[in-house]
């Protein structure tokens, strides 16, 4: 017969979720996560800063671009900028700003955009909230007709007892 501990087993329970904590803060800091988009689809980018009000703080998301950074959006206690590349397509949330979201919304997504981006806190040392490896799926789309260019192909179907000739 097993005798338990009450006091004991309270005592292991509240460990085993401290350390559960603890691995998904550790999880959630050094994890990229990992969004697939369809060509002209808005996708939003996940960053929190916890329960921190950040209204009058400073946040960047910037994306990796041939081992360099490109602005993408800025914020500063309520001013925003918005990267060359993203201007009129990218947003933030300002309403949940209070509650620590400094998530962004970009509206029809480009092949172009595919990238990593990093959410960091711009005024602590650019510690990184967050970083998302976006691919944007294109859309294939017919070709128009060019002047001068080959017609549409024409396909025919040769059929003999043992074999199917395609020209």
């Amino acid at each position: 017969m097993l005798l338990l501990n009450p006091r004991r087993t309270r005592t292991n329970m509240k460990l085993l979720q401290l350390v559960w904590i603890f691995l998904l803060t550790l999880c959630g800091q050094s994890g990229v996560t990992a969004i697939t988009v369809k060509e002209d689809d808005d996708v939003i980018l996940d960053c929190s800063f916890g329960s921190t009000n950040i209204e009058k703080k400073a946040f960047a998301w910037k994306k990796d671009v041939d081992q360099s950074n490109e602005e993408v959006f800025w914020y500063s206690g309520g001013d925003t900028d918005p990267g060359p590349e993203f201007k009129g397509r990218v947003s933030h949330f300002p309403d949940q700003l209070r509650f620590g979201n400094a998530s962004i919304k970009i509206t029809k997504a480009k092949t172009s955009d595919s990238g990593t981006y990093t959410c960091y806190h711009a005024s602590v040392q650019k510690e990184i909230k967050s970083t998302i490896s976006l691919t944007v799926d294109p859309i294939l789309k017919p070709r128009p007709e060019i002047k001068g260019a080959a017609p549409r192909p024409i396909v025919t179907v040769d059929k003999t007892k043992d074999e199917v000739l395609l020209t």
